[in-house]
């Protein structure tokens, strides 16, 4: 009878695990996760990976068609580079041709600017009229100057057009030269160097305009 009151006193051996676990402090309640964290640590890194792999496979294919689409429109504009370079030449060795002609006439001119003196009182110098001056060998002709500006600059005005030619030294002052360059103007609306806008300023041809004329050449 006492060994059975004894035995009721004690616990069962889980009962024990379980109060022994609650005596020190709650150690064994909570379980190790260290390994699922891992897992899925290793998982998000997996995901970031093919992410970054799809991405640089856009980045790929967007260039490969951006420089297909590249590839008509630089071969166009190198075509049309090289015959404004075609026109230039034509046009400037055209100009250059007409030199001979200018300096056949200067002897008789020469002879007329000799005889004026003459007539002219003593004590008194001839009146000069402002004129420009020749062109240099090296200087090209006006209206090559006035194309080379626009295609450089963009649009402009007659009066800018003006400044520059006289600055480049194709006149000696801006107030003389406003016969010549409306003909050398007129010339490159002719030779289509030149177009006029209908603001009144002047520009260079456009890229429309280029392939109507390498068409019609």
């Amino acid at each position: 009878m006492r060994d059975a009151r004894i035995l009721a006193r004690e616990p069962s051996g889980e009962l024990a695990v379980q109060q022994h676990e609650a005596q020190q402090g709650g150690k064994g309640l909570m379980r190790d996760i260290r390994g699922d964290l891992e897992e899925r640590a290793a998982w998000l890194e997996k995901q970031i990976s093919s992410a970054q792999a799809h991405f640089d496979m856009l980045v790929e294919r967007f260039k490969a068609e951006h420089e297909n689409r590249l590839k008509p429109v630089r071969a166009e504009f190198d075509a049309v580079h090289v015959l404004l370079g075609g026109e230039d030449r034509r046009l400037g060795s055209g100009a250059t041709a007409l030199k001979p002609q200018a300096s056949a006439q200067g002897p008789q001119q020469a002879k007329l600017e000799q005889a004026q003196p003459a007539q002219q009182p003593q004590g008194k110098s001839p009146a000069q009229p402002a004129s420009k001056p020749a062109p240099s060998p090296s200087q090209q002709p006006l209206v090559d100057f006035l194309a080379r500006k626009l295609r450089e600059v963009g649009a402009m005005p007659k009066d800018e057009l003006r400044r520059l030619a006289v600055q480049e030294g194709y006149f000696a002052e801006a107030g003389g030269a406003d016969a010549d360059l409306e003909a050398a103007l007129m010339q490159g609306v002719k030779a289509t160097q030149v177009r006029q806008l209908p603001d009144g300023k002047f520009t260079a041809p456009s890229l429309l305009d280029t392939i109507r004329l390498r068409r019609a050449i």
